[in-house]
């Protein structure tokens, strides 16, 4: 059940347009025109893993009773100093 879920997760991450349009613009700016196939298959390898072990991560950390009651109480603070610096860092980006 767990490895279902752990699965489940990591597709729907992987599969999110905001994970294609993020990855798919630094590979636009970084990777040469004319690489070599294999620097190809080395870098999907390479963002594969890194997303695996974050997400994978991600998720064993937030499994822990003690850290995910935390996360819980003081979720409604986090969202609300998340959602400020956003919207400063918008505003500081629009002038």
């Amino acid at each position: 059940m767990a490895r279902s879920a752990m699965r489940r997760a990591y597709v729907v991450s992987m599969t999110n347009p905001k994970s294609v349009a993020f990855f798919g613009s630094i590979f636009a700016i970084v990777i040469p025109a004319h690489a070599p196939v294999w620097l190809y298959c080395v870098i999907a390898l390479t963002c594969f893993l890194l997303s695996a072990l974050w997400y994978c991560g991600l998720a064993f950390f937030f499994s822990n009773p003690r850290v995910s009651a935390s996360f819980l109480r003081f979720k409604a603070s986090i969202e609300r100093v998340m959602g400020a610096a956003l919207i400063g860092s918008r505003l500081l980006l629009v002038r």
